[in-house]
């Protein structure tokens, strides 16, 4: 997708064998609005703790990928101001026994826009 980002005037999304969107790349990432991108890996993600994350009121949305291999989860948070929130997100994962691996702030990405559009990963 980084290559698409760079290289194309032009991208289409396809899922399931239907055109979902076709835009210039950076349009496409509007979709995803004004939104700061808050990515955390963590060992592993319970049910409950993945239904709990939607009640958290200052998320315009999220989506949740397999890391590999461990059973680990990437977790994509979608918000405003992720400076605001971020100790209280590290605090919602700890206090639910997930071990955060990694955490880091980014801007939204073609990846963002199809899982959006699809509610799916790219290759589920």
């Amino acid at each position: 997708m980084e290559e698409a980002d760079q290289m194309c005037d032009r991208v289409a999304f396809i899922n399931k064998g239907r055109i979902v969107a076709v835009d210039a790349p950076d349009r496409l990432k509007n979709m995803i609005g004004k939104n700061e991108v808050l990515k955390i890996v963590v060992s592993s993600l319970e049910d409950s703790v993945l239904s709990a994350i939607g009640s958290l009121s200052f998320l315009e949305d999220y989506g949740v990928a397999d890391a590999g291999e461990d059973g680990g989860k990437v977790v994509r948070m979608y918000m405003k101001d992720v400076d605001a929130h971020v100790q209280e997100i590290v605090g919602f994962f700890s206090k639910a026994g997930c071990r955060i691996l990694s955490l880091s702030v980014e801007k939204p990405t073609l990846e963002d826009v199809f899982i959006k559009l699809t509610g799916e990963a790219l290759g589920d």
